[in-house]
């Protein structure tokens, strides 16, 4: 599936690009020329995020700074790389089996439908809200599945919900 999205991005990703997508790379590339994780400048659409398209596609420029269809494919597929990762997460918690949980994690970063390719798999504009309520929903899980937690344990997953939870709000989802 990813190998079909790199062909995808690589001989129709200059065709398929709007404001939005715009936005999520120059607000990356402002970032990265000022050596920094938050713009002080870009307030369009990706005013304060964490680790979503913007910062993705700063990934993707230090890879590829003269190609910026190859910069944001290299951003895009991170971005999946981190919602199948955070999928399979919660599957391993819910003790699925390792097939099924393997097929559904795909499923999520497959071009379904349009929208759903337009909006998640190409633009990448909601893929940081799904991964990191997934891993908010896995360490959420592991601790109430674990009823001998040690003091340790409970206070360090109750540290990892609560750093969740800022990025979460400050990547705007409530």
């Amino acid at each position: 599936v990813i190998c079909f999205e790199i062909w995808f991005f690589i001989n129709r990703g200059a065709a398929y690009i709007d404001s939005d997508m715009a936005g999520d790379f120059i607000g990356g590339k402002m970032m990265l020329d000022a050596h920094s994780l938050f713009s002080k400048d870009w307030w369009y659409s990706t005013g304060i995020v964490m680790f979503g398209a913007v910062h993705a596609n700063m990934i993707g420029l230090l890879l590829s700074p003269n190609n910026w269809i190859i910069a944001r494919m290299i951003g895009s597929v991170l971005l999946l790389i981190l919602l199948v990762a955070s999928y399979l997460f919660v599957a391993k918690v819910m003790d699925f089996d390792n097939s099924e949980s393997l097929i559904f994690a795909t499923l999520t970063i497959c071009p379904i439908g349009y929208l759903y390719f337009e909006f998640v798999i190409f633009g990448s504009f909601y893929v940081n809200y799904a991964y990191l309520s997934l891993l908010m929903i896995g360490v959420i899980l592991m601790h109430v599945k674990n009823d001998d937690i040690s003091r340790k344990k409970y206070l360090i997953n109750y540290i990892i919900v609560i750093f969740i939870g800022i990025t979460m709000g400050m990547t705007g989802l409530k």
